[in-house]
């Protein structure tokens, strides 16, 4: 399985966070019959002439949209605060953030949710809540990659990322711990219009070969923390999702 995650640029006012999960040429509903789970959206990925190319889509609707609202409230002062203000705590010290400021998407599908902290205290500073921003952002993401799991009947292996926010290398080291598989990079953050323009050349009549150049990670990162220490994190987190649809 080839899996794409593109997280939207952080200057975007409402971005969101997409992963897209290369299925193949047979249809994802056919596909997914046979899991009966549904976690995620079947998609066309793309189509070139008579052959379709599907894709399971899932969504986090606040990334770039939450990172927005914390300059706007004066949580951070740009974007370069994501590691200045949120890389200089190893943890949020106890205070978990739920991104769901626009509802909560995949594989919750609820969006009257709201976003919510929790867990703040005395010491809670701002450095633990931009921390705590970003981990409830790869938090969502961690839940997507286990719902495309169930989906498919198997668990991803990896991670291929691209987008504004994956220069913050708080939030790509938090994604490959809790998802626990390694966070490839792609060298360039607008790999989207990358592809438009590749499909731009196919459509003038350029081979597929030539209309999309080759490419390696501009870097991988590991998961540095346990996989038990990652499933008590993300229970933690989805006690807290679950708690923000009730509100």
């Amino acid at each position: 399985i080839m899996l794409v995650m593109g997280l939207a640029p952080i200057v975007a006012p409402l971005a969101g966070g997409y992963l897209l999960i290369w299925f193949g040429w047979q249809s994802i509903f056919y596909a997914l019959a046979a899991f009966g789970v549904f976690c995620l959206v079947g998609s066309v990925a793309w189509q070139l002439g008579d052959a379709t190319t599907w894709c399971l889509d899932g969504q986090v609707y606040t990334v770039g949209a939450a990172i927005s609202w914390m300059e706007s409230v004066g949580l951070i002062s740009g974007p370069g605060d994501l590691d200045l203000l949120g890389g200089s705590v190893t943890s949020a010290g106890g205070v978990t953030f739920v991104p769901g400021l626009a509802g909560l998407a995949a594989p919750f599908w609820e969006p009257s949710a709201h976003g919510a902290f929790t867990g703040l205290s005395l010491a809670t500073g701002r450095a633990e809540l931009v921390h705590a921003v970003i981990e409830g952002i790869a938090a969502s993401v961690a839940c997507l990659v286990r719902a495309a799991g169930a989906d498919l009947g198997r668990p991803l292996q990896r991670l291929r990322v691209d987008g504004g926010v994956t220069r913050s290398a708080t939030l790509l080291q938090l994604q490959a711990d809790l998802a626990q598989v390694p966070v490839e990079v792609y060298p360039s953050p607008h790999a989207t219009a990358l592809g438009v323009a590749a499909f731009a050349r196919i459509g003038r009549g350029e081979p597929v070969e030539s209309a999309i150049c080759p490419w390696a990670a501009a870097r991988i990162v590991e998961p540095q923390c346990s996989a038990d220490e990652a499933e008590g994190r993300i229970a933690t987190w989805l006690a807290a999702a679950e708690a923000t649809r009730r509100l």
